[in-house]
């Protein structure tokens, strides 16, 4: 008997095409989370929600699941040493992460600079609700410091989908 769960796959941002190949011809099940970004007066461009990650669904006792980490461009699989499936159900697991993923993204509203160093809560997005330190900020632009997956990630976020929060 087969007890599939999900698991979290980092690749090389970027290189989805060859992973999702790759995967493919290795026979396991894989979701990338993508969205339909239009561009004006250009081609509209298909982009992940997780750049850099995506979620295999693998047994870990009955499946060959280790022959993964030798595809190209597969950094690892997250867990330390033997993979950490993600919850089943509740905040975290795949269910949720569908549920919270935006329809369609709102309007920004104009908002001021926001210096860097102070935290900031994502209005936004996947993460949205959750807290962020931004690292640069520009007229338009900010980079923020948010956990993701347990790590460090930095994003480039437009001003309106941030709110400053009192420190």
């Amino acid at each position: 008997m087969r007890y599939p769960e999900f698991y979290v796959l980092r690749y090389v941002s970027g290189k989805e095409t060859p992973v999702r190949r790759l995967l493919g011809l290795v026979g396991l099940r894989y979701h990338l989370f993508t969205f339909e970004r239009y561009r004006r007066r250009k081609k509209s461009v298909v982009c992940a929600w997780f750049p850099g990650y995506l979620f295999l669904e693998f047994d870990v006792l009955r499946d060959y699941w280790q022959q993964v980490l030798r595809v190209p461009y597969v950094l690892e699989i997250l867990g330390d040493p033997r993979p950490r499936p993600l919850p089943s159900a509740g905040p975290g697991s795949v269910a949720d992460l569908i549920e919270r993923l935006p329809v369609r993204f709102e309007r920004s509203a104009p908002v001021t600079r926001v210096p860097p160093g102070s935290t900031v809560r994502l209005l936004a997005g996947v993460c949205k609700g959750s807290t962020a330190r931004v690292t640069w900020s520009d007229v338009g632009r900010v980079k923020v410091i948010m956990m993701m997956f347990g790590r460090p990630v930095e994003a480039t976020m437009v001003l309106g989908d941030v709110e400053r929060t009192v420190d």
